[in-house]
């Protein structure tokens, strides 16, 4: 992998390659930047990917979380677009079930401090022997300037279970998600990723 960083020291574009495969990610201009609590900061950018001779556009994510180094380890995250230059990012910090979430349709940007993640669906993952969720109910919980509603189904997943001491396994893994937002009054069809945690 490499890292093509401008002036300013500004990451413009990451280069993957293995043997004759090659994958660019090119970053162009910044659409909103959000920070929480704990110095996490979310960046999101119009950029496009590149295969080749062929590009494919789209919006990219540029997150850091930083942590203490006694400190529980980052949790769960969810990143989705939709139409109207909607872009939703739902975090939550590591270490307890708090989830806030940052927004952003046409022009206007949001954040919503308090969110609440419920697992409408479950299925059986026989190597970590717990349940895993498949669908997710999300909405935002005493929101000044309007609220926001997810409806979120797994579209494909990998998941791995990790290492631990007792019967049940700790679980991450990577969704691919698909979904309805309903926000500042107009139901989107959304889509995009989800980081899953379970220690």
């Amino acid at each position: 992998m490499d890292l093509v960083v401008g002036a300013g020291g500004t990451l413009e574009r990451i280069l993957f390659a293995e043997g004759q495969r090659q994958l660019a990610v090119v970053i162009e201009e910044g659409m909103s930047d959000w920070s929480g609590n704990r110095g996490e900061t979310f960046r999101v950018h119009q950029g496009a990917a590149l295969f080749g001779d062929q590009r494919v556009e789209g919006i990219v994510l540029d997150m850091s979380r930083a942590r203490l180094k006694e400190g529980p380890e980052p949790g769960e995250w969810m990143f989705l677009t939709g139409a109207r230059r909607l872009v939703i990012v739902v975090a939550s910090p590591g270490g307890s079930d708090a989830y806030t979430a940052w927004g952003r349709i046409g022009e206007k940007d949001f954040r919503w401090p308090e969110v609440q993640v419920a697992w409408s669906s479950v299925r059986s993952f026989e190597e970590a022997r717990r349940d895993v969720p498949v669908e997710w109910e999300i909405r935002s919980l005493g929101s000044l300037d309007g609220g926001v509603e997810l409806t979120l189904a797994s579209a494909g997943m990998e998941l791995r279970a990790e290492e631990g001491t007792g019967p049940i396994l700790p679980v991450t893994g990577l969704y691919q998600v698909t979904g309805w937002a309903v926000l500042a009054g107009d139901s989107l069809e959304v889509r995009g990723l989800v980081r899953h945690v379970q220690r």
